[in-house]
């Protein structure tokens, strides 16, 4: 049914804007007046019709000029990410704290990897800065079409590197001047904005919105993060929520139990009797009063340890919510594998085989990465060495000690031997006198 009110209803719209763009961009070329294009473009994109603009409207354009000329400026009206990655820049220095913080990432995505996406949300909360990238594509568009710059293909995704590889030799001097100059305008004319007008009212709803989410989100099993923009700002906008919810995770194992969480860690095993080892650390954890951390093994006995016992275990215990880690210094091949596969027998998928649990989650995670587990490394490690350093001072205290008692020894016998010459000539003497 969508697909039928999307034909009928909003095709033929979609249809007429293209057409009307395109008699729009033809007349603008034709009159030498490219640069003025920005003028729409540049708006149109933040609305995120950039994909609309670029393939329905100018590449086709750029296709037929570029099989007359051999090169063609319409593939950069849309696609030169110079001044999207200029508006970040600014945004990395002058925006409030929270771009601050993501605006760097955003630049490197735009400037090696092209995703436009990951910049308009910037513009979107300061709409008036969308004049540093309108400035920036104009004088870039002045200085193609003026010096005979352009590129062979579309520049698709708009990184520096496609642009460079779209770029032939005789181009290669005027197509860096448009490039890096534009970004520089871009940077500025947004910059000028950020600093004339401040905007901490952002700020301010990002907070509140911040603490709505701290006091809520203990309660959701699964957030599924998705963006009609395309996959670039889907997948950033997953990995910054995804560290977002890390970050607000539970204070402590109690907390976790309150909202129905078991810990199960998977440790290797052994078939040596010191496998024991793991048992007595469940009794361990019983004891501490963490009732909702499990232990078990990939391999080894006993028995009660392997998968299917410690599932048993976490159904009796009540628990709706499992989150599997590594009992492991290293998360390796057993951890991304026999814990976390996607394989039947991995312990992630015998979890949610059971049919017990609401939600089985899986951290990727040695212990090696925990800070505390670091320390207690570092601490016994020292122990070592000074242990080492003690032993060989008292190897050398136990050496010079023997070193003086044979050397006494040694004094005490050549005192004898003193004491036997000396009796021995005086009874020579003795002698000769009789």
């Amino acid at each position: 049914m969508i697909c039928i009110i999307g034909y009928v209803g909003v095709a033929p719209i979609m249809t007429a804007i293209q057409t009307v763009l395109t008699g729009g961009v033809q007349y603008l070329t034709d009159h030498n007046m490219l640069p003025l294009t920005e003028l729409f473009v540049q708006p149109a994109e933040i609305l995120f019709l950039n994909n609309a603009i670029n393939h329905g409207i100018m590449t086709p354009l750029g296709l037929q000029q570029a099989a007359e000329a051999g090169k063609s400026v319409l593939f950069l009206v849309e696609a030169s990410g110079a001044a999207w990655v200029g508006l970040s820049l600014a945004f990395a220095i002058f925006g409030n704290k929270s771009a601050k913080k993501s605006a760097p990432g955003a630049v490197i995505i735009m400037f090696f990897g092209g995703i436009a996406e990951v910049c308009f949300p910037y513009c979107l909360t300061m709409p008036l800065t969308i004049i540093g990238p309108i400035l920036g594509n104009m004088f870039s568009l002045f200085v193609l079409t003026n010096f005979g710059g352009g590129v062979v293909g579309p520049v698709s995704p708009g990184s520096v590197i496609s642009y460079y590889m779209m770029t032939p030799k005789a181009c290669m001097l005027v197509n860096t001047i448009a490039y890096f100059v534009s970004l520089a305008i871009s940077f500025a004319g947004a910059a000028i904005v950020l600093k004339a007008f401040k905007h901490d009212e952002e700020e301010e709803g990002i907070k509140e919105l911040a603490a709505t989410a701290d006091a809520k989100i203990q309660k959701l099993n699964k957030v599924i993060f998705a963006c009609d923009a395309g996959m670039g700002s889907s997948a950033m906008g997953a990995s910054i929520l995804r560290k977002k919810m890390k970050e607000a995770g539970f204070d402590d194992m109690q907390a976790a139990a309150d909202a129905g969480t078991a810990f199960v860690f998977m440790g290797h095993g052994t078939s040596h009797t010191a496998n024991v080892t793991y048992d007595q650390m469940q009794t361990q954890m019983n004891d501490l009063g963490f009732t909702n951390a499990f232990i078990g093994t990939v391999e080894g006995e006993p028995e009660d340890t392997e998968c299917q016992a410690v599932i048993a275990k976490v159904k009796d215990a009540g628990f709706k919510k499992v989150v599997l880690r590594p009992l492991m210094v290293v998360a390796g091949d057993h951890a991304n594998n026999d814990m976390a596969g996607d394989d039947d027998d991995s312990w992630k998928s015998q979890f949610n085989a059971s049919g017990a649990f609401d939600s089985v989650d899986c951290q990727i995670a040695g212990l090696g990465r925990i800070e505390a587990v670091e320390d207690l490394y570092v601490e016994h490690t020292k122990a070592a060495i000074d242990s080492l350093g003690a032993s060989d001072d008292a190897a050398a205290e136990d050496t010079d000690a023997k070193a003086t008692d044979d050397s006494a020894d040694d004094a005490q016998a050549d005192d004898a031997q003193a004491d036997d010459a000396a009796e021995t000539t005086a009874d020579t003497a003795e002698a000769d006198a009789e």
